[in-house]
């Protein structure tokens, strides 16, 4: 019987600014013993020498953010912008736009 080794993953990008960790990983069946936790670190201390600050790039899992705040991390919110193919949603943007030239003109009248 041939049996697996054990098998983790950490991949951190980085500039003279930050570092980010884009992809973490691994074996589920080592979570008990600290595997994930100790690869991370590693990770954390590495780019300690290569610029001052980590980004862990959040999670909407709970066990994934719990894990990252054990290390410091603190949330922060972040901005998505999106591109959405709807007339509807163009027309109202549309309208809202006018609205908010229309008000200006108003006021500048005034």
């Amino acid at each position: 019987m041939i049996r697996m080794g054990l098998i983790l993953t950490d991949s951190s990008i980085w500039d003279v600014n930050i570092a980010y960790n884009i992809l973490g990983d691994g074996n589920p069946d080592l979570r008990n013993i600290g595997a994930n936790s100790l690869c991370m670190w590693e990770a954390i201390k590495f780019a300690s020498t290569v610029t001052h600050k980590f980004d862990f790039e959040g999670s909407m899992i709970e066990s994934v953010e719990r894990f990252f705040r054990a290390f410091g991390a603190r949330q922060m919110p972040y901005f998505q912008v999106s591109k959405i193919n709807s007339p509807f949603i163009k027309i109202y943007q549309d309208v809202r736009s006018w609205g908010g030239m229309l008000r200006q003109f108003v006021r500048n009248k005034s």
